[in-house]
């Protein structure tokens, strides 16, 4: 019997979960808030599909990468909803996310 995965961080699937339940797949990184200045930040590393990743060896089909992208997005919305006075939100590995999608994320700021 396979031994059961370590979950290094509590917030995070693990590979064993990715890979039964790809919808839980985001990110191998939290999204985090704090305050620069007189700013309200948000930065989401978004695991590029192309690049190495904390959940190797699960790959993504393309499928399930256009799922991730809208499931980001909808992050995103819900993020600048939230009423937290987010100004700037900082996006790393984000090409792939495609600029038409954050053409729908009303009154935040994109920059990559």
């Amino acid at each position: 019997m396979q031994a059961k995965e370590v979950r290094y961080i509590s917030a995070l699937p693990t590979r064993d979960e990715v890979a039964e339940n790809p919808v839980l797949l985001f990110s191998d990184h939290l999204p985090f808030l704090f305050n620069a200045h007189d700013l309200t930040v948000v930065s989401w590393n978004v695991l590029d599909p192309n690049l190495p990743s904390g959940y190797e060896p699960y790959k993504e089909t393309s499928d399930q990468v256009n799922q991730r992208r809208l499931r980001i997005l909808e992050s995103l919305e819900r993020i600048c909803e939230a009423n937290h006075g987010v100004d700037l939100i900082l996006l790393q590995e984000s090409s792939w996310l495609g600029e038409d999608l954050f053409i729908e994320v009303k009154e935040c700021v994109w920059h990559e």
